[in-house]
């Protein structure tokens, strides 16, 4: 993907600088106008982006308005046939819309809105298709953990089945019992937490890394709460398994 600059207007010249042309490649683009004449434009290239697509990459230019109204309209009349609008944040594409659909009736502008889900049909594939691995790995690492810290629990349990008799004869609830099992379970569930956090800090950079070559693709960005997100699913989920897994542990052996 070639991004260039060339002929721009009074504007835009104010705030974006030509390359020298002895140090920046200039390129002659040959293309069909909207009528299906053959065009030439000439630019000087900024730079070149791997886009991770060969398709974009042997397709796609990034020019500056007015020189891709050149290119596609030549003599005739400069139109613009779409807008695209990034948004800093995407959970807003919703809001944006409907701005857009209410400003479009108020105007009385025959204009349509398509998100960047309907343009990029790999975006929902890709979400889809990491969703569906995460969730599969995610519910076979909980069976795993909860298993673990039910027989470690239970192993406790059977470690002091003499003291669980002795607070039975003197009264005890099963509840006053449980308690202590089901703080020790939580306690388990949240040490096997803070490990994964800590091997998921250690591994983010090398992850980050190598994931980013295949999805440079998509617009998208972590923002800055992803890892205090991840970090508190993380632990909830630690503290959860384990609570669950002493409370059934502990009940199995009070109910004999």
């Amino acid at each position: 993907m070639f991004v260039a600059e060339a002929e721009l207007s009074a504007r835009d010249r104010e705030s974006v600088q030509a390359p020298p042309a002895d140090k920046a490649p200039r390129i002659d683009l040959l293309a069909a106008t909207a009528e299906g004449a053959p065009n030439v434009v000439s630019f000087f290239v900024n730079e070149a982006v791997n886009m991770g697509f060969k398709e974009l990459d042997d397709m796609y230019v990034g020019m500056n308005l007015k020189l891709a109204q050149q290119l596609l309209y030549g003599r005739g009349e400069h139109k613009a046939v779409s807008i695209a609008i990034q948004l800093h944040r995407s959970e807003d594409i919703g809001k944006a819309r409907a701005r857009l659909h209410t400003l479009f009736h108020q105007h009385g502008l025959d204009l349509e809105v398509h998100d960047f889900t309907e343009l990029t049909p790999q975006y929902l594939q890709i979400i889809g298709f990491m969703s569906a691995i995460f969730t599969f790995i995610a519910v076979i690492m909980g069976v795993i953990v909860l298993f673990t810290i039910v027989n470690t629990i239970r192993l406790a349990v059977v470690a002091r089945a003499d003291e669980i008799e002795i607070m039975r004869l003197v009264g005890a609830s099963d509840a006053f019992i449980r308690w202590p099992f089901i703080f020790e379970g939580a306690f388990v569930g949240l040490l096997g937490a803070a490990i994964t956090i800590g091997l998921l800090f250690l591994g983010q950079g090398p992850i980050t890394s190598f994931l980013s070559d295949y999805f440079k693709v998509l617009p998208v960005e972590a923002s800055a709460t992803v890892g205090q997100n991840v970090a508190l699913i993380v632990l909830g989920a630690g503290a959860g398994i384990g609570v669950l897994g002493s409370y059934l542990s502990v009940r199995s052996y009070l109910i004999r």
